[in-house]
């Protein structure tokens, strides 16, 4: 509790300015205003994430306790490489340091423990007793163990240098909470800091209705009549499986293709725009229909075209952490052909979301894509877990979470 008001003085801490950085410091001010929360909360940001979403700025009320605070321009290198990821994480820490030394809150919230890790094990300490929380995204050492398999030497080695910085990060005294996006990983991390709170984290989602019907999205997006709608929404990459996408759609036999359509909807990064388009050209003697939209949509036609389609599709290629088009398709009860590995594979089993394959591997991508082609949506999930599971990943749920662990006292009544 604050010394002179007796009432909480939360810090949200983020130096990032993509993805889904401002969607989650928007989703906790929010939050903090609709349950008319007691106390002080700084956020503190970039000045590029400032930039470019100025929704933060306006959502900042002096009244309800609510201010953005600038952070100096972090020094990132952009290199790559573990030289690169110690010096981001160094600058983390610098900045980090800084900040609370100049504003003194009782509790900070790291919105991205991960890159904070090591300078938490290194000995950051501060002259009062401050709590550091953080929200952790990318754990990857229970991968194996989830897919019951055991690890490759690769993964083994990765493993454990992310299990080592864990559990060093985990002793600083200042920490009080890990909040884990990834819900599988709760019980692994719980033994080795008994008295810490580590807590499973809902994602912070916000799905909206569809604003017409589904068969005024399909003219509007010309999918020819008797079609199954197969969507690939977000970014469209190589990491995200487009091209293993595209190899295994030129797979299909044309009996099953002539049912399809494949919509790829997101924004493509100009090294990637010829592979894609070469894959597409190799397309056109298919009886497939699929069809690019190469830019950024708004999110009320993103929500139209998940209720429009039958089947959502994330090929990716064994990607670590969450997926919030997972999410989104189910709250539409559309069910998913995913890859098995990680944390999304393991969802798509144990929540019965949809189709898991090994999305690296072509023939298991084919024969989910027919599956998908020539079963009835109904078969290939259930639609009443599903729904609970995107009552379960809520803005709501995700603020509801995170404030009782880093400021409780700011909602008694």
């Amino acid at each position: 509790m604050s010394q002179t008001t007796g009432k909480p003085h939360v810090m949200l801490f983020d130096l990032y300015h993509g993805g889904h950085h401002a969607q989650y410091l928007l989703q906790l001010m929010r939050y903090w205003k609709q349950h008319e929360a007691k106390g002080q909360l700084d956020v503190v940001v970039s000045p590029k994430l400032l930039e470019k979403h100025p929704a933060l700025e306006k959502e900042a009320h002096e009244d309800a306790g609510i201010r953005i605070v600038m952070a100096p321009p972090p020094a990132f290198s952009t290199q790559g490489g573990t030289r690169a990821l110690l010096h981001n994480d160094a600058e983390h820490g610098r900045l980090l340091r800084k900040m609370i030394e100049e504003h003194r809150p009782d509790h900070v919230l790291l919105m991205y423990v991960d890159h904070v890790q090591v300078s938490l094990a290194r000995g950051l300490r501060l002259g009062y007793p401050i709590q550091i929380s953080g929200i952790y995204f990318r754990p990857s050492f229970h991968y194996p163990a989830l897919e019951g398999r055991a690890p490759s030497i690769k993964e083994w080695l990765k493993g454990q240098r992310k299990v080592w910085q864990l559990r060093a990060a985990l002793r600083n005294p200042h920490v009080h909470a890990l909040l884990c996006l990834d819900p599988f990983s709760v019980g692994v991390i719980k033994p080795w800091a008994p008295k810490k709170n580590i807590v499973a984290l809902p994602d912070g989602i916000e799905p909206g209705p569809a604003a017409v019907s589904g068969e005024a999205v399909r003219e509007r997006w010309h999918v020819e009549p008797g079609r199954k709608l197969l969507l690939l929404f977000g970014a469209l990459s190589e990491r995200k499986g487009v091209y293993a996408l595209l190899a295994a759609l030129g797979k299909l036999d044309d009996e099953v293709a002539e049912h399809a359509c494949v919509l790829l909807v997101g924004a493509v990064e100009p090294g990637d725009r010829a592979r894609i388009q070469e894959g597409l050209e190799a397309l056109k003697t298919s009886p497939l229909q699929v069809m690019l939209h190469d830019g950024y949509v708004e999110d009320a036609t993103m929500h139209a075209l998940l209720h429009a389609s039958d089947v959502v599709l994330l090929p990716y290629q064994q990607h670590i952490g969450s997926s919030g088009v997972l999410i989104r398709a189910a709250a539409a009860g559309k069910p998913v052909l995913g890859d098995a590995y990680g944390m999304l594979g393991a969802l798509l089993r144990e929540r019965r979301l949809g189709i898991a394959v090994d999305a690296t591997n072509e023939a298991a991508l084919v024969d989910g894509l027919r599956r998908c082609i020539i079963e009835a949506p109904a078969a290939l999930f259930d639609a009443d877990e599903a729904n609970r599971f995107a009552a379960e990943n809520t803005a709501e749920q995700f603020g509801r979470v995170i404030f009782q662990q880093i400021a409780p006292g700011a909602f008694d009544a």
